[in-house]
């Protein structure tokens, strides 16, 4: 993993090649600024320096998660049930406004980025883990929900996580929401949720604006230990904040 820098990192990012490395590896085609990884084994990839240094350093554990009501919710009528394509093309038609929302972030001490969501991405938060007998006996039908919010499409977008571990989940991929349309859309979560048998749904980092609707819905914060974010900057900057870190 150490290796890895060298590959992905600007030159100018990472210290010289140790010698006793053996042979540098092939750097990519378009070396960045930064890398993220997924952690299952808590910190172990900080230890996984360039030679010198840190290597990927855990952040963002901040989790919301509901345990699935056994209560009859009412879908609002105005609300759209998504199937996949309708779910992907929601969330990259939003694409636009996430870099625009992006580029007007108040002013910060730190250094900012962010990955712009695509439908790539979201297909493959999405399919992952289709070849779980779960999938494979019942495909679920829904994978989003939608409103119209004045001239905006507000959206939850999840993904399905059939594993035990502790119990089936949904985790939410993306959002655009208020505190208001949050719990609007979040009722037609629970509904999907219910029929497909699933007992908890999750969601990463939230926007601070939704904190409030989390307990209003029933949910609870805490930081997970596992599926931990982790990130190497490759800038001069010290501090550096990741917007945007929701899955």
């Amino acid at each position: 993993m150490s290796l890895l820098h060298f590959a992905l990192a600007r030159p100018e990012g990472v210290p010289p090649f140790p010698e006793g490395w053996g042979k540098p590896p092939s750097p990519v085609q378009h070396p960045g600024i930064v890398s993220v990884l997924y952690s299952g084994v808590g910190t172990y990839y900080y230890r996984c320096a360039p030679g010198e240094g840190s290597g990927w350093t855990i952040v963002g554990t901040r989790t919301a998660e509901w345990v699935v009501p056994s209560h009859t919710v009412e879908l609002d009528p105005e609300v759209e049930l998504l199937s996949m394509e309708e779910a992907i093309s929601t969330l990259a038609a939003d694409a636009t406004r996430f870099k625009q929302d992006f580029e007007t972030l108040s002013p910060s001490l730190h250094a900012q980025f962010a990955f712009q969501p695509t439908a790539e991405w979201c297909r493959y938060q999405m399919i992952r883990d289709q070849e779980s007998p779960v999938y494979v006996a019942s495909p679920p039908k829904f994978w989003g929900a939608r409103i119209q919010h004045g001239s905006e499409i507000h959206y939850i977008v999840w993904t399905y996580r059939p594993s035990n571990d502790p119990a089936p989940k949904v985790i939410m991929v993306h959002l655009r929401a208020t505190s208001e349309t949050f719990a609007i859309l979040f009722k037609a979560v629970i509904l999907v949720v219910q029929s497909e048998k699933y007992q908890l749904i999750e969601a990463w980092n939230m926007d601070s604006e939704l904190e409030g609707a989390i307990g209003e819905t029933g949910g609870r914060l805490y930081e997970r230990t596992g599926q931990l974010p982790a990130l190497k900057w490759y800038g001069t900057e010290k501090e550096v904040d990741w917007v945007g870190n929701n899955k």
